[in-house]
């Protein structure tokens, strides 16, 4: 039996994030996530329908993208089709906003938001900062300047010795960042098995 190779692409943004008014109709809330880059003033915003179509489609089946975007309204930064929230005892459901074509279920112990278009042919994860809705914090660690989720993605990391599973780390992110108003989300462009080992 031959090795299986698997290509697995890393993407990482740390930077100002937006919302511009929808004009393809994709979006509940008539708007778009964005990221500005640095030149933003003068080439515009970078949109989630971008994004996906640049970094997410071109992908084959066999290849694995992690993204981290650590950014205001970066929730569905990538408008990947499945969106996760993991329920437990102490933690109430939280309301998404939902594309325009999404229906919701329940898998294993998480909400989980569904688009009726097709799932992406790699496996794409998305790990962001807040919900749409939301902003995202910096912080300072050790007198050094951070955003608040890249911190605690580091550390949730570090301190399960890169030994997490998906829902592990999502819960592991949120209880380090608990005194912030943001959430993290997990969205997918295929569905998780949420006990799976997370993998980068």
């Amino acid at each position: 039996m031959g090795l299986r190779l698997v290509i697995h692409f890393f993407f990482q943004f740390s930077g100002h994030g937006g919302q511009v008014r929808d004009t393809s109709g994709d979006e509940e809330d008539g708007f778009d996530e964005t990221i500005l880059p640095s030149d933003y003033r003068t080439s515009g915003h970078i949109l989630d329908d971008d994004l996906n179509l640049w970094l997410v489609q071109p992908l084959p089946a066999g290849c694995r993208l992690t993204a981290v975007m650590d950014c205001c309204h970066s929730g569905t930064g990538l408008d990947l089709r499945y969106t996760y929230n993991i329920v437990t005892s102490s933690q109430t459901p939280v309301v998404k906003k939902k594309k325009v074509k999404r229906v919701a279920h329940s898998v294993g112990g998480a909400t989980v938001t569904q688009s009726r278009d097709k799932p992406t042919n790699a496996q794409v994860i998305l790990i962001s900062g807040c919900k749409d809705d939301q902003t995202s914090a910096d912080t300072s660690v050790a007198g050094k300047a951070t955003g608040a989720l890249c911190y605690a993605f580091v550390e949730a990391m570090k301190k399960a010795n890169l030994n997490l599973t998906y829902s592990g780390l999502l819960s592991a992110m949120r209880s380090l960042l608990s005194r912030y108003t943001q959430t993290v989300q997990l969205t997918s462009g295929r569905e998780l098995n949420l006990n799976d080992r997370f993998l980068i």
